[in-house]
């Protein structure tokens, strides 16, 4: 089984710590045994072997991800996405073997005689995994890593061009060509998890993350971390200039390479009117992070734990205890009904804490918005939790957020609320739910 020959091969390096010497090292182990890998599978149908990848790109974009994720030691990190990034980049540009010549025929033609090339035209499109905490179970992130690997291989795609007989009297020799889709790797066993049967894995303490997120997290480090799977416009709230301590961040970071068709129509979604109305809350009282603001939500996970983490403090003319106020209304309204239909979702950023004193004042800054992704989820599948939330929660904003994946920015406040539905593609907002994506 080939992923079993990989999966072993990675096992045995990972847990001998000895053998790792860097992440540069693990870049360049993780890369050779994915190319051994592949070189035992073969193109689906036409049982073609890879020839010429590019390795140097994955070794690089493998280089970049562990870079990416030592930089968040702690909570919830993307690195199976941007290990993603460098499986499409070893089939970036690639060639496979030009025997044997394909079985199915060229259009057109009765029977190949030989390939002249064969080429990767689209290196495929690596799934969405989400974000995960560190584990030490290497077994169960390498299960992850190969389903991604897996998953990504059916959308290889390329083309044959070939020289091929064609019906005639006599029969016709000439070139041909022939698009080919899917590449086929035995697949592994998964790791047989131990469940305990007492005790659960408690989340890192509260003491020990304070002492982790900076007084102000408007950091490099931070907003790559949280940018990493979704964009830099994650680092916006409806379209405002977020001031330049932010746009400096922004600068620094690699622009939008979105999934996107940007010539594609956009496909709507209808939402019914809704009347629904917010449940009240109380507030007021001393608070820690622990607290419960809502039956599955806690304070810190909309601070602390989301993957752009920050420190609640007094700002934009709110207390602290005004703006748990807040988070408590978005909890109990919008967050624990989608917790409860959409168990996976997670946080990317809850409350933000206020870079500059330069323009609007962001709803994250006032504890009143969340920025949520479902690991796995399609674009119509967004529209239809877009829908959702709309036609079930009292909402403020929704705002279905294009950029290197789908997220959904929703607010909800403690006053009356506009019910404004948005769409940001390429930066630019429009009104109404929308997708782009092909």
């Amino acid at each position: 089984m080939s992923f079993g020959i990989f999966k072993q091969n990675m096992l045995s390096y990972m847990e001998n710590q000895g053998s790792i010497k860097s992440y540069q090292d693990f870049a360049k182990k993780l890369t050779t045994e994915y190319d051994m890998c592949i070189r035992r599978g073969y193109q689906t149908i036409n049982s073609v072997g890879i020839l010429k990848p590019n390795v140097e790109l994955m070794e690089q974009m493998v280089i970049l991800a562990c870079s990416i994720a030592l930089q968040k030691q702690k909570g919830l990190h993307g690195i199976l996405n941007d290990i993603g990034k460098g499986v499409i980049g070893y089939w970036t540009g690639a060639t496979l073997n030009n025997f044997p010549p394909p079985i199915i025929p060229a259009y057109g033609s009765f029977q190949n005689i030989t390939t002249t090339s064969a080429m990767v035209t689209n290196p495929g499109k690596f799934p969405e995994m989400g974000t995960q905490q560190p584990t030490t179970n290497t077994g169960i992130f390498l299960d992850s890593l190969i389903i991604g690997m897996t998953i990504h291989l059916t959308t290889v795609a390329g083309m044959y061009v070939t020289i091929s007989m064609y019906s005639g009297v006599p029969v016709l020799v000439a070139p041909g060509y022939l698009d080919w889709i899917g590449y086929t790797v035995p697949p592994s066993q998964p790791t047989v998890v131990q469940v305990p049967v007492v005790g659960v894995v408690e989340p890192i303490e509260v003491d020990e993350l304070l002492k982790t997120i900076p007084d102000d997290n408007n950091t490099i480090e931070s907003v790559t971390v949280v940018t990493a799977s979704t964009g830099v416009h994650i680092l916006d709230d409806d379209g405002q200039d977020m001031g330049p301590v932010i746009n400096s961040l922004k600068s620094k970071l690699p622009a939008d390479v979105p999934d996107y068709d940007s010539k594609a129509d956009a496909t709507e979604t209808v939402i019914n009117d809704t009347t629904k109305s917010a449940t009240s809350i109380e507030c007021g009282g001393n608070f820690t992070y622990n607290d419960n603001l809502s039956p599955n939500v806690k304070l810190r996970n909309l601070t602390l734990d989301p993957t752009w983490p920050h420190k609640l403090k007094n700002q934009v003319g709110l207390t602290k205890e005004e703006i748990v106020c807040n988070l408590k209304n978005l909890a109990v309204n919008i967050i624990e009904p989608m917790k409860v239909k959409y168990p996976t979702l997670i946080i990317n950023s809850a409350f933000r804490g206020k870079p500059s004193l330069v323009g609007k004042v962001s709803q994250h800054e006032k504890g009143e918005a969340v920025d949520i992704q479902i690991p796995g989820y399609t674009p119509n599948q967004y529209l239809s939790v877009a829908k959702w939330v709309a036609e079930t929660t009292p909402f403020d904003q929704i705002i279905f957020e294009h950029g290197k994946s789908i997220w959904l920015h929703i607010s909800c406040k403690r006053t009356v609320n506009r019910k404004s539905l948005l769409t940001m593609y390429k930066g630019k907002y429009e009104p109404g739910i929308k997708s782009y994506y092909v």
